[in-house]
Parts: C-alpha cells; structure tokens; sequence
C-alpha cells in the first residue's frame, strides 16, 4: 500500500544568508532569539502544511510558539512571539490580508513552495490563497509547469 501523498514538505531550504536578511536582522535587534526562533518556527509550521498555516486566533498561536520555543517565561515570550509575527507583517514577510483572515503565508514563501514542488516533481501549486502566479515563479527559475 502506497504512502499517503503529504500536502507540505519535512524540510524546507534555509538560505546560508537567512543571518544577513533584513527582517532577520529586525527581529533579532527588537526580540533577540525570541524573534529568530519564532520567524522559524513559523515557517516550520508554515512548509509542513504546505505555503500557507490557519489560525483561529493570535494569541493561541502566540502561546503555542512561545511553548514550543521557550522553557521559561511563556506568558512573556508569548507577549514577544505576538509582536514578532506582527513585525513580519508590517514587513511584507507575511501577506497583511491573509494575516486578517487568520492565514500565514506570502509571496516569498509561496515563490520557494512552487520550486521546492517543482524540484521534487510534486504538481501540488498554489491555488488557494494564492499570492503568485505559478508560471512567471517557475519560468523566472529556469523551470517548467
């Protein structure tokens, strides 16, 4: 019996630059590790559901994180993580309407999920919430649907 197909991957490519970006540099000024722990986790969460994460509410979300990234100190951590995903936001790094509507995504994730898809010969593209068009993604990498 075959696997059952996932929707995400079990890993994601981090760039050897991800130190050098701005809104790393942001969000580790403002927050510290607080800041660099919660932007991965968010898009651990994020690739392992495919391009994009549901939420009901911010503060759940927040306290989740601050869980998952912190021993200590959660109601403050979860405080630091609300901020952090707000900043990402207020950024660009995560599309600001999405956000509104409880979902975490945007055009740089969605761009890296088409690649990743296409590198392992997934045909699984954005459709849903989609922010890209999947076929300027793919011929701008070389690639084809």
């Amino acid at each position: 019996m075959p696997r059952p197909k996932k929707r995400g991957f079990m890993y994601f490519p981090l760039d050897t630059d991800f130190f050098l970006d701005e809104n790393v540099k942001l969000l580790r000024r403002s927050y510290g590790s607080t800041g660099v722990l919660t932007y991965i986790n968010l898009m651990c969460k994020i690739y392992r559901n495919g391009y994009y994460y549901c939420f009901d509410d911010i503060e759940m979300l927040a306290a989740d994180i601050a869980e998952e990234i912190s021993n200590s100190q959660l109601k403050h951590t979860a405080d630091t993580v609300q901020k952090c995903i707000r900043l990402l936001v207020l950024r660009g790094t995560l599309d600001r309407e999405l956000f509104e509507l409880g979902v975490l995504s945007g055009k740089d994730i969605q761009e890296q999920y088409i690649v990743s898809c296409a590198r392992a010969k997934r045909i699984s593209y954005p459709e849903e919430y989609s922010l890209v068009n999947t076929e300027k993604v793919l011929a701008s990498n070389g690639m084809k649907a």
